[in-house]
């Protein structure tokens, strides 16, 4: 994969360019860091995009502590993570808006490789 570019539009004419080495810094500056928890035993998770569908809502993946790779197939797990916590060995947490205009939190469970992802019990 090629490196990650920046760009700023001018709103007036809709050209882009090349953004210069303050917007860069400016747009670094705002990131918001990426949704990410490991667990004890060496579990990783995180919302990442996916990459052949740019407009695809990201998708929630682990990778475990020998390299496997397991995305979460479930609806709940494309799109509107705001929130992941590791939840014991082997689990995670994490928290989604979803509903009318996503105004609504629900909290869900996903033991990656066993259980689909589910609503978490109060």
């Amino acid at each position: 994969m090629g490196e990650d570019r920046l760009f700023t539009v001018d709103a007036a004419t809709g050209r882009a360019r090349p953004a210069g080495e303050p917007e860069a810094a400016a747009f670094e500056q705002r990131s918001v860091p990426p949704l990410a928890a490991k667990t004890d035993d060496g579990l990783r998770a995180w919302v990442e995009p996916v990459v052949d569908a740019p407009l695809a809502p990201p998708l929630l993946r682990v990778r475990a502590a020998n390299g496997t790779s397991i995305a979460c197939d479930a609806a709940s797990c494309r799109g509107g993570a705001v929130g992941l916590w590791p939840n014991g060995a082997a689990s995670f947490l994490f928290l989604r808006r979803e509903g009318w205009a996503r105004g609504e939190h629900a909290l869900y469970a996903w033991r990656p490789g066993n259980d689909p992802a589910h609503p978490a019990n109060p």
